[in-house]
């Protein structure tokens, strides 16, 4: 049994690993590069609410992850590009908003179209 904690404990580090650290105090978006680094896809595990103060999020192709940045926080700075993902750093003040209140708070920004499908080209 300890072995075998150990060896997942080491899994787990090394998935982990492939996402860059986040910047203090939060207000960071990651996308993630579903097919860029292994098992990626399961670290897009976010609360449905957005109250965490980082946002993992499934990039649509950089086009339209840098679109819905600036038209959400144009003071925004894309600190890291990878393989497995981007970060944005959205600075240090708290970029959540109160909803309703109800005394929770959360990330809310506009939804931007998708690229046209390849067969509409």
């Amino acid at each position: 049994m300890p072995l075998q904690l150990r060896q997942i404990n080491q899994i787990i580090t090394q998935h982990l690993a492939q996402i860059p650290q986040h910047l203090n105090p939060g207000n960071n978006i990651f996308f993630i590069h579903p097919r860029g680094g292994f098992y990626v896809a399961d670290m897009v595990q976010i609360d449905p609410l957005l109250r965490d103060r980082n946002l993992l999020l499934v990039s649509r192709r950089a086009q339209l992850d840098t679109q819905l940045v600036q038209e959400n926080w144009p003071k925004a700075v894309k600190v890291f590009g990878g393989q497995v993902s981007d970060q944005w750093y959205l600075r240090p003040e708290d970029q959540r908003v109160s909803t309703r209140g109800s005394g929770e708070w959360q990330f809310a920004f506009k939804q931007i179209p998708s690229l046209p499908s390849a067969a509409g080209r």
